[in-house]
């Protein structure tokens, strides 16, 4: 009977608590860099990446999607949603990602909790693009660079057509919602620049520790690699220690290396 006070006391603790991860979950942030790469071709000079991952409930906020604009491609890199998302608001979130310039969509493993031809249908209504284990050319001033886009890692040698393609050009970046697929590249792959998902930085950090790693920006090799927190939450709203993420790249071409970060955040 004694614990009884301090359960309630506890639990009072408690709501500020859920309050405060609440409104962590839904921060907009907007972090801008600005990546130096060796091989990026001189038309691509000032090219700018938007990408973002794991929406899943979020509708994208329209005050960051204005500071975005104009850029020159969208990546959409998985869990655009889960079960339950309303049709209308998936459409919604892809017609406002693909009016910031063309996009280009991997899946994640939530994205199959919608019969996948439907998702498909909003693909192409949207204008967005799939990439699954497939490549596209992005040229600009008689100049080229590749975009490919991997599913899931379940099996060896799923990427060594990509892989192959790559290696025809001096800068290419390689998007999969899964971290594990970088894991699965062999160490000397061509891809300049990886970017993924999925994690959610853990999501709920305590004492900084999660299930986990928080998402980072990184050279690993030759390459730089990208694991963000993502923007929206999985299950529960709640997030803490892993705030949401998204990310606006700025391509120079030089010697490798990444400014520090400008984050911009905005209230919904």
């Amino acid at each position: 009977m004694k614990w009884i006070p301090l359960i309630g006391v506890a639990g009072l603790l408690s709501i500020p608590l859920l309050k405060h991860m609440h409104a962590e979950a839904k921060q907009n942030r907007l972090i801008k860099q600005t990546l130096y790469f060796d091989g990026l071709p001189n038309a691509f000079e000032d090219y700018k990446v938007f990408f973002i991952s794991d929406l899943h409930r979020r509708e994208i906020s329209a005050a960051l999607l204005a500071e975005v604009q104009p850029c020159d491609i969208v990546i959409i890199g998985g869990d655009l949603l889960e079960n339950g998302v309303p049709a209308d608001q998936i459409k919604k979130n892809l017609r406002s990602l693909a009016a910031c310039g063309p996009c280009y969509f991997v899946w994640g493993n939530n994205d199959v909790e919608i019969d996948e031809h439907v998702l498909r249908e909003m693909l192409k209504e949207t204008g967005v693009q799939e990439l699954n284990n497939s490549c596209e050319i992005l040229s600009q001033d008689g100049q080229s660079i590749l975009l490919a886009g991997g599913s899931e890692p379940i099996q060896q040698g799923l990427y060594d057509g990509m892989i192959e393609q790559a290696k025809h050009y001096s800068f290419s970046l390689f998007v999969c919602h899964f971290p594990l697929a970088f894991k699965q590249l062999p160490r000397n792959h061509p891809f300049s620049f990886l970017l993924g998902g999925h994690t959610h930085g853990g999501q709920i950090r305590l004492f900084g520790l999660s299930v986990a790693k928080l998402g980072s920006l990184r050279k690993v090799n030759h390459a730089i690699q990208l694991i963000s927190n993502g923007y929206g939450t999985s299950k529960l709203p709640l997030r803490l220690g892993a705030l949401p993420e998204t990310h606006l790249f700025t391509l120079k071409s030089g010697s490798t290396a990444a400014k520090s970060p400008s984050i911009h955040h905005f209230k919904s």
